[in-house]
């Protein structure tokens, strides 16, 4: 039980015991790592942090987001994860740390941090409902997990430790000594975020105050077009399209409802601005909807195929569609905008949470963009029922 004022915070739940020893492996480092940057964090240094990625390549892993690295050649890089558990050694019930008393510079981003690993552990539990039997002829019988849930959860890892990670290194060290010292006050660190009774616009610029259909908008201070640690950004081969043009795209081309479309829009709009060229995450996370790793190869590959182009909005919007309707890993998220034909507010919720898995502090505010996004495509095309 923790002391009083405090939670005990970053417990990974257990994989099954047939789960393949590299994705058990990888899970007790990134348990590791998450718990130490919520201690990093609660100490008011969250400046040290370290990458994750980076973690893993010092310790002699080219490629640790690769599931063929990881788990495919295991065997190669046991000894090198073990170190990298030894340096972060994980707690069985996760670590204390302050709840009580402290701003919302902290609080905002351990709630965040929070969400991720309970999306996180949500993949890990569903993954024992999945695991197959086979009798043998000698009448043992063999267990395993299908391949489609091992990539579910490998990736559902490294979306948490990218998620964790940001979520602390997006806290000043001063911002985070000020929330240890104001006895309960309200931080004003500008990047938190409180749950508005109405919509309230955000005074930064980083994403879009409200809607204004014919701008498309500042991106995000993280979204640059340089290039980064994993790779050259990709060079805009098109216009960029404003709203309208992409919920036209999404309606026409691939059977989405307006409300549907724009709950899809409002999150491009948070995510990139609508520049397929943008990259943040320090160079890691590339596109339209800023796909990381694995997904951001699935991009490329996709992007190779006749009739479609890497610079072109149009194919980061065909390759969204791809990702989100081919089940297994964003059937929640395919689930929530099915099933809200007609609530942009929710689908834009909906698209964030299972789709983006972003660190959900601008939740609140991409439900509204959403709202005025189908309020206007209602303005000027009222023939169109939603």
């Amino acid at each position: 039980m923790s002391p009083s004022g405090t939670e005990k915070k970053g417990d990974l739940h257990d994989l099954p015991t047939c789960a393949p020893e590299g994705l058990k492996g990888l899970r007790t480092a990134a348990e590791g790592l998450i718990q130490e940057y919520f201690q990093l964090l609660g100490s008011g240094t969250p400046s040290k942090a370290p990458d994750p990625e980076k973690v893993f390549q010092d310790k002699g892993i080219a490629n640790p987001d690769h599931q063929a690295t990881m788990l495919d050649n295991y065997d190669d890089h046991e000894e090198e994860v073990g170190k990298v558990k030894k340096d972060y050694e994980a707690q069985d019930d996760g670590v204390s740390v302050t709840t009580e008393g402290i701003g919302g510079a902290i609080t905002d981003a351990y709630a965040a941090m929070d969400r991720s690993v309970e999306l996180l552990n949500d993949k890990i539990d569903a993954s024992h409902d999945q695991v197959i039997t086979d009798t043998n002829d000698d009448g043992t019988t063999t267990q395993y997990l299908p391949t489609h849930t091992i990539q579910t959860v490998f990736d559902g890892i490294w979306e948490t430790l990218d998620a964790t990670y940001k979520e602390v290194i997006g806290v000043s060290d001063q911002a985070a000594a000020r929330a240890l010292n104001i006895n309960g006050d309200e931080s004003d660190f500008p990047g938190s975020n409180t749950t508005p009774s109405a919509y309230t616009p955000m005074s930064y610029t980083a994403t879009p105050s409200s809607y204004s259909a014919g701008n498309s908008g500042s991106t995000s201070p993280e979204l640059t077009q340089t290039s980064g640690s994993m790779g050259t950004a990709i060079v805009p081969t098109a216009d960029k399209p404003d709203a309208m043009k992409i919920m036209k795209y999404l309606i026409e081309e691939h059977g989405f409802t307006p409300a549907q479309a724009a709950g899809i829009v409002a999150n491009a709009k948070f995510e990139s601005g609508f520049n397929v060229g943008a990259t943040g995450d320090s160079g890691s996370a590339h596109g339209m909807f800023q796909w990381r790793f694995d997904r951001y190869a699935g991009l490329q590959e996709f992007a190779s195929r006749p009739g479609e182009d890497i610079g072109n909005w149009e194919t980061h919007i065909d390759y969204m569609v791809h990702e989100l309707r081919s089940g297994s890993s964003y059937q929640q998220a395919e689930n929530i905008v099915n099933g809200n034909p007609n609530d942009a507010r929710a689908v834009a919720e909906g698209f964030d949470r299972h789709y983006e898995r972003s660190s959900g502090h601008t939740i609140n505010d991409r439900r509204e963009y959403a709202a005025g996004v189908l309020a206007e495509w209602n303005k000027t095309n009222s023939n169109i029922a939603v």
